[in-house]
């Protein structure tokens, strides 16, 4: 058996600093030692627990115009619902090999896939308008919209300007999306070893989340240019993404399948290093057509919003060997705040109670997530399940729940490929509720920097 004592002295005696936390550090690490866990297992548990001080200290200078956003009850509800969420965070719903499945059964080869590319422009349009009337509705101030109405524009630019380079990046990645079934096997059996410190990984994040917001001020929605200075700096490598979204609806007694076109804005994830943050925000529309809805569906025909949705996440990624059948292994481990909007309103003609609605039911929560990366000289291929829990804004008593399993590929600095599998549920009984997978091509683009 490892002894834990004489490691922790030894690097005590190193780094004095660390004395007042040095019963604390043995507390916590001694399990580990019981429960017989390898060296290595202690040694990144280490490293985990002396460089954690210092990486939340860092994303609290980093991150601080976007924790800021959070006031004092958006912070206490945000832990309440993590300690829940941190009761049972395994994702039991969805099969893992149900996402292999879906995204190595997608094909990029001209039309197939959304090729060539149209502008979206009714996309944007739709999106914009949507913009202006949530902006209109809101308590933000005239220089926050006036900074939201002109990032907007901004990106739309951009992704029109972009086309061309995504038509092309799509010739040359052309065919199935393929990867070595074998080093995925590999990495499944990699990560089912390491439970004990999957869980210490999470432990660890949940308290830098906790250190990084008692660091900073609640401040509550607004100065909204630092956070978009922030989002769009060289801290992330950023990228422009498009794709489809599939899924089945349950909106109380109104059942319906859609398939929309998606548009997602963020940082692609290097998923190379120990420590990083991510973010991204997407939104989908779907095209509804007489004969696509039932009589029973109270959906305006033509072009509608589906869902508006977004991110913001820390991850630990140690590196942990050499796989049999090659690249490096890493373990994946994440903790964040997602937000997920139903946007239709479901207007009945026949039920005045309803002709007020204004849709956008909006979740939000802590977010979690745990899985394994793959890393290689040509290419990087991730998978996770995520898990979230939280409430519904303007409803009371109403819970956000949603569980995924995720799956991508990086190409170089070049291509990113994300597959997403998952259900979520904005009302009890699950009375709002989809199922859906989403399969996204973002690419890194330089002109996103501000």
């Amino acid at each position: 058996m490892v002894k834990i004592r004489p490691c922790l002295d030894v690097f005590i005696a190193k780094h004095p600093a660390y004395i007042p936390l040095k019963k604390t550090f043995y507390k916590f690490l001694k399990p580990i030692v019981m429960q017989k866990k390898s060296t290595l297992a202690l040694a990144i548990t280490l490293c985990l627990f002396f460089s954690y001080e210092a990486r939340s200290q860092n994303w609290q200078s980093l991150f601080e115009p976007i924790f800021e956003q959070a006031d004092s009850t958006t912070r206490d509800s945000f832990l309440l619902d993590l300690s829940v969420l941190s009761e049972d965070p395994e994702v039991d719903g969805i099969d893992w090999q149900d996402v292999y499945d879906g995204f190595f059964s997608i094909n990029l080869s001209p039309n197939v896939f959304l090729q060539p590319i149209d502008s979206f422009n009714v996309e944007w349009s739709a999106g914009q308008d949507t913009l202006n009337n949530m902006l209109g509705n809101s308590d933000l101030g005239p220089a926050d919209s006036t900074e939201v109405v002109n990032e907007y524009d901004r990106l739309n630019g951009i992704w029109l300007n972009s086309l061309d380079t995504f038509n092309n990046a799509l010739a040359t990645y052309e065919g199935p999306v393929t990867f070595d079934s074998d080093a995925i096997e590999e990495g499944s059996e990699r990560y089912d070893k390491f439970t004990g410190l999957r869980k210490q990984s999470m432990h660890i994040l949940e308290r830098s989340w906790e250190r990084a917001l008692d660091g900073t001020e609640p401040k509550g929605i607004g100065d909204l240019m630092e956070v978009f200075n922030t989002t769009f700096s060289s801290i992330f490598d950023l990228e422009l993404a498009f794709g489809l979204e599939n899924g089945t609806f349950n909106y109380y007694n109104e059942f319906y399948a859609a398939s929309a076109k998606v548009i997602r804005v963020g940082s692609m994830p290097q998923m190379d290093q120990t420590w990083e943050a991510k973010w991204s925000a997407h939104a989908t529309f779907f095209n509804v057509e007489p004969n696509q809805v039932n009589e029973t569906t109270n959906i305006p025909l033509g072009l509608n919003p589906l869902r508006y949705g977004g991110d913001f996440t820390f991850m630990f990624n140690p590196a942990l060997g050499r796989m049999r059948t090659g690249g490096q292994f890493r373990l994946y481990t994440s903790l964040g705040i997602a937000i997920d909007s139903y946007v239709p309103p479901h207007r009945d003609p026949a039920n005045p109670k309803t002709a007020n609605n204004v849709g956008k039911t909006t979740g939000y929560g802590p977010e979690v997530g745990t899985g394994f990366i793959i890393n290689t000289d040509a290419v990087t291929f991730y998978t996770y399940a995520s898990k979230a829990y939280g409430g519904i804004a303007k409803c009371p008593g109403y819970e956000y729940n949603a569980e995924a399993i995720h799956a991508g590929l990086r190409f170089g600095d070049k291509l990113h490929l994300r597959y997403d599998l998952g259900k979520a549920s904005w009302a009890p009984e699950d009375y709002k509720q989809t199922s859906y997978n989403r399969f996204t091509v973002g690419l890194k683009i330089d002109a996103l920097y501000r």
